[in-house]
């Protein structure tokens, strides 16, 4: 029998510089959400303001942009919606001063034509018409292709797409084409941040656009990604360009803690000092991107990772490489947009943050690899996973009566989830907590896992990051979290739906 997912564990935010890490856990803590429902709409949003303007060089001809596309994965309910606000919520306040911006522009080009309309014939021979205001943007959700090559068309930095439900978006490919496929190959075009080339056929207007930068973040429920992720997704290599996270569910708690308002506005002073970068400009006077180069040891860094990720993907199947071959390239795109979240006039990535990168894209692999095993698992292994993320949404610590009592699964179900605790002290996955004698009526005896933490916070194991210059600069120590890809787990499974 395959092996059960391996519990889930959070990712680590250690690579964040400071003020991006506090917020995170202070959003999810005012949430009471993961830190990964934060972090990962927060990572598309940072891509995004960066667009066109930055992308790293990890050796000649060889360059990635800071082009993310996420999803968080939860049931109805779990506030994915209000996490990705949190996650987005310097490039949507960027958007409405852009439409109030677009709306004066309009109404500055209206006013000029009115006035040119009532001239006379011979006099608008000596004056030109006025010219339409480009509209300006950097958000999109309801799109289809033609509006998004309008958009970029006219905003060439780049935009972010935002999905409530990330499966609005899987289920609009091709409503317009007849051959089969057709978006889903310009999608696949448009992550590598290349070139977007399309051709409109109602005006034939034809578009060809260098650099294109679109960022994606989205929610989407588990039942509805394993419908969504077709055999044909698979193979055409979509779901590797994702990165995912699908924490457990976690109770519903009344919480009077918030957001800082110095913190907001110290995330929102960061993003409003990345919008202001600017490309390089080649002989012709088109844009392209600075790049960043690697640092000695960032280059020795990436260079062991790249080379795991290449073990990992020949020890699974084709899903398995073509996850495993995306990561590599997502930890140079992180330790991108990291290093300029540090230091906005960065010019090089530093050896630290591109441990962090690796160490934070190894968390995906691994999530994902987790994720899709979940969608083939046996009836045993579900009750048994639904059993621990159960127990980790009360601190890794539940009495048999918490089980039976607010676990819907298992509801009156005693016998049953005690032969369950005894399974995982066996497998020395939980170990039994002996009741403390005394006080009024019988303390329960209540199991623990050993792996989990009572906090849903993750310890900076650098320790604190100092604040200087124009942006947060990550600490020198190592670091130390360095789990390895799990090869096991993307091999175990040759079901459908698995990697």
């Amino acid at each position: 029998m395959r092996p059960a997912p391996a519990p889930y564990v959070p990712p680590p935010l250690t690579l964040l510089p400071a003020t991006l890490r506090k917020y995170v856990e202070a959003a999810a803590k005012a949430i009471n959400v993961d830190v990964s429902y934060v972090l990962l709409p927060l990572l598309g949003s940072l891509g995004s303001v960066i667009g066109n303007t930055r992308s790293i060089l990890l050796k000649p001809g060889f360059i990635q942009p800071p082009v993310i596309w996420t999803g968080i994965i939860g049931r109805s309910g779990q506030k994915k919606s209000p996490s990705i606000e949190a996650g987005v919520f310097a490039v949507w306040l960027n958007e409405l001063a852009l439409r109030r911006d677009n709306k004066q522009a309009k109404d500055k080009y209206d006013d000029e034509l009115a006035d040119w309309d009532n001239l006379e014939r011979k006099d608008r021979l000596c004056k030109q018409k006025p010219v339409a205001p480009i509209e300006k943007t950097c958000w999109m959700d309801n799109l289809t292709p033609e509006k998004l090559a309008d958009n970029l068309e006219a905003n060439s930095h780049g935009v972010l797409v935002r999905k409530d439900e990330l499966s609005h978006w899987l289920a609009s490919f091709d409503q317009y084409h007849s051959v089969k496929g057709s978006d889903v190959s310009l999608w696949l075009s448009l992550h590598t941040g290349v070139s977007f080339a399309f051709d409109r056929r109602t005006d034939h207007r034809s578009y060809r656009i260098p650099n294109p930068r679109v960022c994606i973040t989205g929610g989407i429920q588990p039942q509805v990604l394993k419908r969504a992720l077709t055999v044909d997704f698979f193979e055409r290599g979509l779901p590797a360009r994702f990165l995912f996270a699908a924490p457990p569910a976690r109770q519903d708690k009344w919480s009077e803690a918030v957001v800082p308002e110095c913190l907001s506005t110290a995330v929102l002073e960061l993003f409003n000092e990345l919008w202001l970068l600017q490309p390089e400009h080649d002989e012709y006077g088109n844009q392209k991107p600075i790049l960043l180069t690697l640092e000695p040891d960032a280059r020795a860094a990436y260079v062991a990772y790249y080379n795991e990720c290449g073990a990992a993907s020949m020890g699974g199947d084709e899903r398995a490489e073509a996850a495993w071959n995306k990561l590599s390239g997502y930890a140079a795109r992180l330790a991108l947009v990291i290093q300029l979240a540090a230091n906005p006039h960065a010019t090089t990535i530093t050896g630290e943050v591109m441990r962090g990168a690796c160490d934070l894209a190894r968390w995906f692999g691994n999530e994902n690899v987790r994720i899709y095993a979940s969608f083939s698992e046996t009836t045993e292994q579900r009750e048994q996973r639904q059993l621990v993320e159960f127990i980790q949404s009360r601190g890794g610590l539940a009495s048999v009566r918490d089980v039976t009592h607010y676990c819907w699964a298992f509801k009156g179900q005693t016998d049953k989830v005690e032969a369950m605790f005894n399974a995982l002290v066996k497998e020395d996955r939980a170990k039994w907590l002996e009741p403390k004698e005394g006080g009024r009526g019988q303390p329960a005896r209540k199991i623990q896992l050993l792996s989990s933490s009572p906090s849903p916070l993750i310890h900076d194991l650098r320790g604190e990051t100092p604040n200087t210059g124009d942006g947060d600069a990550l600490s020198t120590q190592k670091n130390t979290h360095t789990e390895k890809p799990n090869t096991e787990a993307v091999s175990a499974s040759k079901a459908p739906m698995v990697l």
